[in-house]
């Protein structure tokens, strides 16, 4: 038989329903400390930074070295000119200066970045010639590249320009002057303007022998006008 279990009160609503509380258990109460201050630094105190690494605010380049050191190299977006060993190399080479320049190439890079960009039969040349010396400096692979690409005739530039015959017009001529005279060297001036001066036609060299050009650039201009 099964007990027959009684029913409260409150649930018969004959009595107050019961009000349970929950027991509070109080624990004794931290000291409160206070957080220390933190104050950013000013850009007075410390410049900003990207990755860890100082900004210089003269010129807002990266610089990862401590203050008062050189800032690293700069790299700007140049084309590096190649080269094929179809016509004299001395423009190329001369293009090349600019360039190390500008992206502050370390004398000992120079070399190989220079042969990364020659083609055909200049890349041939140089595979060969590291294969009997190994990487040349660039000075000297600067006069190798000339002796094999450069015009046969290195040290008769003088009188060649002293003979350069004037063909058609004054900037034919010109820019037929300059192409020999940058194998020349140990010329001032004024010999550079009286060589050019000499090759003109009579009725241009009295014109501009009479303005006394006392450089290149001025005996070119007058014989242009």
């Amino acid at each position: 038989m099964f007990e027959k279990k009684k029913i409260p009160a409150w649930v018969m609503g004959s009595a107050p329903a019961p009000v349970y509380t929950a027991a509070v258990t109080t624990t004794p109460s931290a000291t409160h400390t206070t957080a220390p201050s933190f104050t950013p630094p000013t850009a007075a105190t410390q410049g900003p930074s990207y990755g860890g690494m100082e900004v210089d605010s003269d010129d807002n380049q990266l610089n990862g070295a401590p203050t008062g050191h050189p800032a690293p190299p700069r790299y700007y977006k140049l084309e590096f000119p190649t080269f094929d060993g179809g016509v004299d190399p001395l423009n190329w080479l001369n293009q090349c200066e600019p360039f190390f320049c500008g992206q502050r190439t370390l004398a000992s890079d120079r070399t190989w970045l220079a042969s990364y960009h020659l083609r055909g039969a200049a890349q041939t040349w140089y595979y060969a010639l590291e294969q009997d010396e190994g990487m040349p400096s660039w000075e000297r692979f600067r006069g190798l590249c000339q002796l094999r690409f450069g015009p046969p005739t290195q040290g008769t530039r003088l009188a060649e320009l002293a003979r350069l015959p004037f063909l058609s017009s004054v900037q034919d001529y010109s820019d037929r002057f300059n192409s020999v005279l940058c194998h020349a060297s140990n010329l001032n001036s004024l010999q550079k303007a009286e060589l050019f001066v000499g090759g003109l036609p009579e009725h241009l060299k009295a014109d501009v022998e009479m303005r006394s050009p006392q450089d290149l650039q001025s005996a070119m201009y007058y014989a242009r006008v």
